[in-house]
């Protein structure tokens, strides 16, 4: 199929209006060339021939009459001129008889010659005023240098070309390079996904291209798309019956014993690496995500929106009423991540507490299931002591996840023992020089949140 390939309709239309305004253009410099450059030098040049002309025909026509007057000089002895209606003179003629008066104090009557030019380029008739018993004579002056270079068949094709190609220049480099240069800028140089689509610009071809690359993003894009969507669905449906076979294991613990419990111990650690193959699935589907932007937010709206998520009395929230600047979507689930590690490996109610310290953020996330026999943080890694048999998932991939979520905001999580006798996980979020966690101007939607929110 050629559909595509060629220019369209528009762009042959830009680009003869290209070229159009490209010669206009070079006319109208070329205009401004000689007005500003050639048209001065043109008038002191004519304006000098002229004065020397007739001061020269004065003085001999003193001497000699008019019909003895060289062959090149001609004079017209007409009582009105050589023209019956003098011809309205341009404004070069105009700065000429000026020029002629400032200059080289010559004050003479200047009349334009009228077809039949007696020169091909044409000229002036100019009254003399020192002639024998003051009979009217015109002295005819030819016009070789003047307005008239604008005419000259090799300026003129110089102006059309150098037009031309101008707005040639200027139609590639709008519709071929400027675009050209977009969509290979845009390009994407990995396979992070979303991936951008290019803008649809320039020649029909190029639009053509850009459409078809388009296309072929977007499969990949809804590709992907379906891919993570399926790894999550995988993720979520294996962690409901990995808890059921815990809570069993949990009841048989107590009444098996010998072999039994030793086979019972197995049963547990093919059930943990089950576990960690799942957090594995989670991860590949939240992997090469992009950054979020961050915004401000109202801390406990969003914390109140995710309790909402879980039954009533599974999630107990203490949450100041704090303006914050946070990526919100991976706060959302960072915190469902350590609420769904906390009922699944805890006890309930987990409770979520917040309080601002100077310009840090402190986020705490507690449960009634078994604590830590000492403070560690992720990046620490150690083996699991005996007591924390059933919290050895908490030092696994899902941390890993809010482990990056602090970091990325200036912080760190630490893990330790809670008043209530589970774990507590502590965030410690501080934010940067350029993105603090509190913002100090607030923008006119997030003062409305505030004034708006009770209490």
């Amino acid at each position: 199929m050629n559909r595509g390939t060629g220019l369209d309709r528009g762009d042959w239309l830009l680009f003869l209006v290209s070229c159009v305004g490209g010669i206009g253009l070079g006319l109208a410099l070329l205009q401004l060339l000689l007005t500003t450059v050639f048209e001065p030098a043109l008038l002191d040049e004519s304006a000098l021939r002229i004065t020397r002309n007739v001061r020269l025909v004065e003085e001999v026509l003193q001497t000699i009459p008019p019909d003895q007057l060289p062959p090149g000089v001609v004079v017209d002895r007409s009582a009105n001129g050589p023209e019956d209606r003098p011809s309205p003179l341009a404004r070069f003629d105009r700065q000429l008889i000026l020029r002629l008066k400032k200059k080289h104090g010559l004050d003479r009557e200047l009349r334009r010659d009228r077809p039949p030019f007696r020169d091909s380029w044409g000229g002036y008739w100019i009254r003399l005023n020192k002639t024998p018993n003051r009979q009217p004579i015109w002295l005819y002056q030819p016009e070789r240098l003047s307005t008239n270079v604008w005419f000259l068949p090799l300026l003129r094709a110089l102006t059309l070309l150098l037009g031309g190609l101008l707005g040639i220049v200027v139609f590639l480099t709008q519709r071929v390079e400027l675009p050209f240069r977009t969509v290979l800028r845009q390009l994407p140089d990995n396979f992070i996904t979303p991936m951008t689509l290019l803008p649809e610009q320039g020649i029909a071809p190029l639009r053509h291209l850009a459409r078809r690359i388009n296309r072929l993003l977007e499969r990949i894009n809804n590709a992907d798309r379906s891919r993570r969507q399926l790894l999550r669905g995988l993720a979520h449906d294996l962690t409901s019956p990995q808890a059921r076979l815990t809570l069993k294991l949990e009841w048989l613990r107590d009444t098996l014993s010998g072999e039994a419990e030793r086979q019972l111990h197995g049963i547990e650690n093919d059930l943990h690496q089950l576990a960690r193959i799942t957090e594995e699935l989670a991860l590949l589907a939240e992997r090469d995500q992009p950054p979020q932007v961050r915004a401000p937010v109202l801390l406990d709206d969003l914390c109140a929106r995710v309790a909402t998520s879980y039954a009533a009395a599974a999630v107990e929230l203490q949450i100041p009423q704090l303006l914050v600047s946070l990526d919100t979507i991976a706060l959302e689930r960072v915190l469902c991540n350590l609420i769904d590690n906390g009922l699944e490996h805890g006890q309930g109610p987990v409770r979520i507490r917040a309080q601002r310290i100077g310009i840090r953020l402190q986020l705490l996330v507690e449960d009634r299931g078994h604590g830590l026999s000492s403070p560690t943080r992720l990046t620490m890694p150690a083996p699991p002591l005996a007591s924390d048999r059933q919290r050895s998932r908490h030092r696994g991939l899902g941390l890993a996840i809010v482990e990056a979520f602090c970091q990325d905001h200036g912080g760190q999580m630490l893990l330790e023992s809670s008043e209530l006798g589970g774990l507590r996980v502590r965030l410690e979020l501080s934010g940067t020089a350029d993105e603090p966690i509190f913002p100090a101007t607030l923008p006119g939607s997030a003062r409305s949140l505030l004034r708006n929110s009770p209490g």
